[in-house]
């Protein structure tokens, strides 16, 4: 909680009255009395007036970004709570050192305890620079990171996987995240050895959709990837901006065996280890709409001044 006795924020913003003053929030000015007892977050002021849907809109995804104040046409961007989503089963944000936990590797920030465990020769002081704060560097020969927890989760409303990814590539496919059972029902997104991601998922252990989209991603840059399954069908983003669907929607997972990230589980022969850089990996319990999935790419601009946020 902010201390009651001083503003929560100050912003300078030119075009609110004629005499240039600040604009102030969690006190009234001019007089400096009435200060706000309670909390405060997701403070948003557009240069512009936002429509009804704009409205609905923010306020189902404000808690990923809010936008402080402007100043002609730019914005400066505060990072929020941006794990305040109720269907978020896991983040990862790969932002600790080794050492931070005791048994789990890898903080699970939803509050959710879904910590992660490392494996591999390398990974756990694999800590690089990522696309937001920090990131961890698979070897591509056996480092993995798996859920200490079974996940059971609900598809009724379908599921989200996003992920941050940077491609040092492979003679053979790649792995970025597995919740399969051996041969069994599962999803399974992978890069295959032409730099093309492959979407495979299973609703039943006998019905395997594994296709591959011809979306490509380049290697040597990082890549921010979406991949969506519900009901009525899959869909993958890239870059924030839709990019490949199918209507192959339909999934069971496992409910007694942890998720993995980094190996395959569905083929025990060949684990196809992922090679290159990974950083802020989440799985929702829901499908994220596509101006959620455009504000879960943008987060990356919470280190830039000039963000412009957009209209729908």
């Amino acid at each position: 909680m902010e201390d009651v006795n001083s503003p929560v924020s100050t912003v300078g913003i030119n075009d609110f009255d004629s005499n240039n003053t600040n604009l102030t929030i969690g006190r009234y000015d001019p007089t400096g009395t009435g200060y706000f007892n309670g909390v405060i977050d997701s403070t948003s002021i557009f240069a512009r007036v936002l429509t009804a849907s704009e409205i609905s809109q923010n306020y189902s995804v404000g808690y990923q970004e809010s936008v402080l104040g402007m100043e002609g046409t730019s914005s400066r961007v505060i990072k929020g709570n941006v794990d305040n989503d109720p269907d978020l089963i896991f983040h990862y944000t790969f932002d600790e050192t080794n050492g931070d936990l005791t048994g789990d590797d890898i903080f699970d920030s939803s509050g959710n305890d879904n910590n992660g465990e490392i494996s591999g020769s390398g990974l756990a002081t694999a800590v690089v620079d990522g696309i937001i704060g920090n990131a961890r560097e698979f070897n591509g020969s056996d480092d993995n990171v798996k859920t200490s927890n079974y996940l059971t989760y609900s598809t009724t409303n379908g599921f989200t996987f996003s992920t941050w990814i940077f491609s040092d590539g492979s003679a053979s496919s790649m792995t970025l995240l597995s919740h399969h059972d051996v041969g069994k029902y599962g999803f399974e997104p992978m890069i295959n050895s032409s730099n093309q991601i492959l979407f495979r998922s299973s609703p039943n252990g006998s019905s395997l959709f594994s296709t591959n989209t011809s979306v490509t991603v380049s290697t040597g840059v990082w890549t921010h990837l979406v991949f969506i399954i519900n009901n009525g069908g899959r869909s993958l983003y890239k870059n924030g901006q839709f990019v490949w669907s199918d209507t192959n929607g339909y999934l069971n997972v496992p409910t007694s065996l942890p998720l993995t990230i980094g190996m395959s589980a569905y083929n025990s022969a060949n684990n196809a280890f992922f090679n290159g850089k990974m950083d802020d990996i989440r799985l929702y319990e829901r499908s994220l709409t596509s101006r959620e999935v455009y504000n879960l790419y943008s987060l990356k601009e919470g280190k830039s001044d000039n963000i412009t946020i957009p209209r729908s």
